[in-house]
């Protein structure tokens, strides 16, 4: 009686099994389709959203990968144009550096440099960075009453920096992320937007720039005698 008992018992066991096995491929074909559907891939922010950040503007539409947007005949035509200019900070005004930019058909690019102090005891120096970015013109410029401009070209750009903090008993570098958002006006080359830096996304320093951006200047089509060389800048930003 011992023989049939065992070999019901070797019959359970390999159903089990394979109901198991049944059970996993179910699940791993289960898995798949919710993969291929996306389910378990992060869905992109809109990077047109009210309040979006800089950074998650950014990474937003790293992930759309949107093909390149034509302008709008209301909105700036994109010429070379330069501008250099301070930044400050948004409450009180104060110098914060100064922001140099290049626009082209590729893009903007640019960078942030010089030196500030925050009070006597503490400053920043040696400010360093490199940027860069293009125009997307599905961003709509709405003012603070909630009118809509067209006549206005968004940018942003996205980089590093580096800079020195001195304090009176310490010396340390901080690096981090830039980002930089701006708009051109169609009727005047305005610039104006906001830089901001961050280390980690949750912290950061924001400051303001705003005033017209000019052609690059062609020294060689001056008269030799009215040349003035020093006018002539080399940056390797440039577009």
């Amino acid at each position: 009686m011992a023989g049939p008992n065992k070999k019901s018992a070797g019959r359970g066991r390999g159903g089990y099994a394979m109901i198991i096995l049944l059970v996993i491929i179910g699940l791993g074909v289960l898995l798949f389709i919710l993969q291929k559907a996306g389910v378990f891939n992060p869905r992109p922010k809109d990077p047109n959203a009210p309040g979006i950040t800089p950074w998650a503007e950014w990474k937003a539409r790293q992930m759309l990968q949107a093909e390149e947007q034509e302008t709008s005949v209301e909105q700036p035509q994109i010429e070379p144009l330069e501008f250099d200019g301070n930044l400050r900070e948004p409450e009180t005004g104060k110098p914060r550096g100064e922001l140099r930019l290049f626009i082209g058909s590729r893009g903007v690019s640019g960078g942030w440099s010089g030196s500030y102090h925050i009070s006597p005891e503490k400053q920043y120096d040696s400010i360093s960075s490199g940027f860069s970015g293009k125009f997307h013109p599905d961003k709509k410029y709405i003012d603070e009453d909630g009118n809509e401009d067209p006549s206005k070209l968004y940018f942003l750009c996205m980089g590093e920096f580096q800079m020195q903090e001195v304090g009176k008993q310490i010396v340390r570098i901080l690096t981090g992320e830039i980002y930089v958002r701006g708009w051109l006006d169609k009727d005047d080359n305005m610039l104006y937007g906001s830089i901001f830096i961050t280390s980690n996304h949750k912290d950061y320093k924001e400051f303001e720039f705003k005033g017209s951006a000019r052609k690059p200047l062609d020294i060689w089509s001056v008269a030799p005698e009215k040349r003035d060389l020093s006018l002539c800048r080399v940056s390797t930003n440039r577009i």
